[in-house]
């Protein structure tokens, strides 16, 4: 999670009993290039299923290369879940076993994405 987001991350694992594994990248701020992906903690990966939780999932890049450093440090299976999916590169994310995201940003998205509906 990003600095704003920690101490509400940490709660909701201590709440849930769940070991938070810690991802990190870097982006370019003139180019907006995306780069530097990493896994703090990567043996709390190790044999595991990874929730990668965002809000928002616009082109994938992020969690294709956190997807990727996951694998690498022994994830078994990566999900996605994000509450406004827009994929404007196309849902086919790399290393994603699975998606999952609300009807806020679209009211429909192929079989392969399962959705909650956003009433």
């Amino acid at each position: 999670p990003d600095e704003g987001a920690q101490a509400r991350v940490i709660e909701m694992a201590t709440t849930l009993r769940r070991e938070i594994v810690y991802c990190l990248k870097k982006r370019d701020p003139d180019t907006g290039n995306l780069s530097g992906f990493g896994v703090v903690n990567p043996v709390a990966a190790k044999g595991r299923i990874c929730v990668i939780v965002d809000d928002i999932c616009d082109g994938g890049g992020t969690f294709i290369g956190i997807a990727e450093k996951l694998r690498e440090a022994g994830a078994k299976k990566v999900i996605l879940y994000v509450s406004h999916g827009i994929f404007s590169k196309g849902y086919a994310l790399a290393g994603v076993d699975e998606i999952w995201t609300t009807t806020s940003y679209r009211d429909t998205y192929p079989a392969s994405i399962n959705v909650l509906e956003v009433w």
